[in-house]
């Protein structure tokens, strides 16, 4: 896996540019979002929502911030789901936060699903550059060989004083953020990475999804933090694997520049669009975001556990994503549980793979 000592933000926005003109027969006619490059940074997530506070991405002077990127090859004080620390050696991993700005037509049910979607985007990039299966682990892990080589954690970021700023509900109904800020769907959380509820739908029944609500726009941020060039030995957990023990020889640049052109694409075409889950998105290889999920999802099918806040556990077989996004776990009783949010565990037998 060849590493640069540090990136080029010329060498990614150049390769940027040229494979948006080899995807789409031209240049972008629209103005390209921020590119944000950072020898070394605490955290690229809070970067992100220390410039959307002040009003330096979001504000008067750039109204959409939709597409910017921040990256960097040194991420110090990195966290993951649950408040978990994601830290590696300077060089050894890549950490990305992508802006996106969700208009008030886009529902939370689907804002929900948004670190799922930029999961897929870095999924097909990564799966273009290796021989090995690339998968997604619900909600928020990308596999590579059935093993954990990337992690993402979507947050919601407040905004600068303004309209945007608003993000209650217009007609009284639960809008799944609460006061603080902390959606209780898939991948949305708060700055301590804890989901909020129980992350069980209904009291643990299947029952119906409530009616998608308006989210009135918010600024989420989407951090990514990728393995590059870790050995076994050098890896936190065993289930865990790198780019680098993948063969994986794209150069990091590369691998920005593709994910960075392919997002904005996918963003392009879904938000303006509400935000649907089941409508086929041509930026998406014309599949819908639900049935690409499902489609690339490697927990349908597995043995799973899932630790719930307030130490509720359910294990059983994961046997689908929802139409909603979430996942559908069976347990012994052939009763169906339906998971908005959750630590999923696929469970292994001994020679290693899944049961």
């Amino acid at each position: 896996m060849h590493t640069p000592e540090r990136l080029e933000a010329d060498i990614i926005t150049a390769n940027a540019h040229a494979e948006w003109a080899a995807l789409h027969g031209s240049e972008r006619t629209s103005v390209w979002p921020r590119l944000i490059v950072k020898d070394h940074t605490e955290s690229t997530n809070d970067d992100a929502i220390a410039l959307l506070s002040s009003g330096e991405l979001g504000g008067p002077d750039m109204p959409d911030a939709t597409g910017t990127l921040i990256v960097t090859l040194d991420q110090r004080s990195g966290k993951g789901r649950l408040g978990r620390v994601w830290e590696a050696p300077a060089g050894a991993a890549l950490a990305m936060t992508l802006v996106i700005q969700a208009p008030p037509s886009v529902p939370t049910e689907s804002l929900a699903m948004a670190s799922t979607l930029v999961g897929l985007v870095w999924r097909d990039v990564l799966a273009a550059s290796t021989a090995s299966d690339v998968s997604l682990k619900w909600p928020n892990d990308v596999l590579m060989g059935g093993e954990k080589v990337a992690g993402i954690l979507a947050q919601v970021a407040p905004s600068s004083p303004g309209p945007r700023g608003a993000a209650a509900s217009t007609d009284g109904n639960k809008t799944g953020i609460d006061n603080t800020g902390v959606a209780d769907k898939t991948g949305l959380a708060d700055k301590t990475g804890v989901a909020d509820k129980t992350g069980v739908k209904n009291g643990i029944t299947t029952g119906e999804p409530a009616k998608a609500t308006r989210a009135g726009g918010l600024n989420l941020v989407v951090g990514i933090g990728t393995n590059l060039t870790q050995t076994k030995d050098e890896l936190p957990v065993p289930t865990a694997t790198s780019l680098a023990l993948h063969n994986c020889t794209t150069d990091v640049h590369h691998l920005i520049s593709a994910f960075w052109t392919r997002v904005i694409a996918v963003l392009s075409e879904w938000l303006p669009a509400g935000g649907p889950l089941d409508q086929p998105l041509g930026s998406l290889g014309c599949t819908s975001l639900i049935d690409a999920t499902r489609k690339h999802c490697a927990t349908i099918g597995v043995d799973a556990r899932v630790h719930l806040p307030q130490d509720v556990e359910i294990t059983g077989v994961a046997r689908d994503v929802d139409e909603y996004g979430h996942l559908i776990v069976e347990d012994s009783t052939g009763k169906r549980h339906q998971i908005s949010a959750g630590d999923v565990i696929h469970v292994r037998r001994s020679d290693g793979h899944y049961a």
